[in-house]
């Protein structure tokens, strides 16, 4: 990931006082989604902010879709579009 694309989602998880391990998932999931080129048609912000919502899916320290889309500054529709673009296209999101 590049400086933008870790920035983005260090802003998302620090808005949302995510622990190490919802960060790690997160970074994760975004690194996948940024090398696979899942991101062509989405911003930088809609990615991790998706990446960020997977990860809190994934841990039992959950967030809702209005939560994450209300720190990203996102519309909570786009946030679920990108979200399940992620978790379509991504083998690490098979189980969400």
């Amino acid at each position: 990931m590049n400086k933008r694309q870790q920035a983005a989602l260090t802003r998302v998880a620090d808005a949302l006082d995510a622990s190490e391990n919802v960060r790690e998932l997160a970074r994760a999931f975004a690194h996948h989604a940024f090398a696979a080129v899942l991101h062509v048609s989405q911003s930088v912000e809609a990615i991790a902010a998706s990446a960020v919502y997977a990860a809190f899916r994934r841990t039992d320290d959950t967030r809702t879709l209005d939560e994450v889309s209300g720190v990203a500054d996102m519309n909570r529709i786009v946030l679920g579009r990108s979200y399940r673009h992620l978790t379509d296209e991504s083998p690490l999101t098979s189980n969400l």
